[in-house]
């Protein structure tokens, strides 16, 4: 049976803890294990962050450890797996949460704000498409194999005034060709085995009730793209986003990373708590005793959480009250 693209070789393991803090505690010490490891082999590192309670939970007690001051953190770049497409100030926007709960305090520690990469937000993107785009090509960028692209905003910005945000896209010139997929930040189709994005060295995800994970929700096509599978919609094409513009969830905009993208990282750390979840989490545990080869779109359409797995390790960290 064919493999979903990019997906990593660990075998996702369960880490249980009877209280959110103890969970954010375990999360946060091995966040920092692997920072200080990373950064004592390569230049910069690479984390992708979540929303949600439990994830904002989760980054309140990374800003409060005294591990804090260990870190150089000029040489640490954040992400987001998905935004909500909204105006910039809005609070329900992951990156703002973020900001609030950690970022902001790591600036005290010489983090530098060009080193948060947001999604562009409905007050300065033309459009939700045009905001996945963007992303895909600061991810492009980053990843050494960015095309220039052309990213429409409103008259008179000619860069993106956020943290983080790269200026200039819109005046870069179209690439030319595309996939055809309709919405998705394409890396296109060429045969190299490498994705057009950062190597995250670890992935914090949230799980949503019904298996979500970023904004690849159960039952949409857009959980299969890029993954090579019989059924992707972009038949091989490497994308990098998608953008959401009926969310189940609201708000109903959204722009979400791929599959693929989530399973470029070295670590993922599951972060699920609620007893609302209990029937999602039985299911990725169940779908974590399954080798790769195994994971059939049916599946992951069903549950698309269980399509995450990291190149060395995945591990999901979740509440008592979050099992069954």
């Amino acid at each position: 049976m064919p493999k979903i693209n990019n997906i990593g070789e660990s075998t996702p393991t369960l880490v249980a803890h009877p209280t959110r803090e103890a969970l954010a505690a375990d999360a946060v010490g091995r966040i920092f294990d692997i920072l200080e490891h990373v950064l004592t082999e390569r230049t910069v590192a690479h984390v992708s962050l979540t929303g949600g309670t439990m994830g904002i939970a989760t980054l309140r007690a990374w800003a409060a450890s005294a591990r804090v001051k260990d870190i150089d953190w000029s040489r640490v770049h954040f992400w987001f797996s998905d935004e909500r497409f909204v105006p910039e100030r809005d609070a329900e926007r992951n990156d703002g949460q973020a900001i609030e709960a950690l970022l902001a305090d790591l600036t005290d520690y010489g983090f530098p704000v060009e080193n948060a990469h947001r999604i562009g937000p409905s007050d300065v993107m033309i459009d939700v498409e045009a905001a996945a785009e963007h992303y895909a090509y600061e991810m492009r960028k980053f990843a050494g194999s960015a095309d220039p692209v052309r990213v429409e905003m409103p008259e008179g910005v000619s860069e993106l005034p956020l943290v983080g945000g790269h200026g200039g896209a819109a005046e870069s010139e179209p690439s030319g060709g595309g996939c055809g997929c309709g919405g998705c930040g394409c890396g296109g189709g060429s045969g190299s085995d490498s994705w057009p994005v950062p190597v995250f060295d670890v992935t914090l995800l949230g799980m949503g009730p019904d298996g979500h994970i970023a904004s690849l929700f159960p039952g949409r096509q857009q959980v299969l793209l890029g993954t090579g599978l019989p059924e992707d919609p972009v038949d091989g094409a490497k994308a990098v986003t998608v953008m959401v513009k009926d969310s189940p969830k609201p708000p109903s905009e959204r722009v979400s990373v791929t599959l693929p993208v989530i399973n470029s990282s070295r670590h993922i750390f599951f972060l699920i708590t609620g007893g609302d979840k209990q029937d999602a989490t039985t299911r990725l545990v169940q779908g974590a005793q399954l080798p790769a080869e195994q994971l059939t779109a049916d599946l992951l359409l069903a549950t698309p959480a269980v399509g995450a797995r990291g190149q060395k390790q995945t591990l999901i960290f979740a509440t008592e009250e979050s099992l069954a």
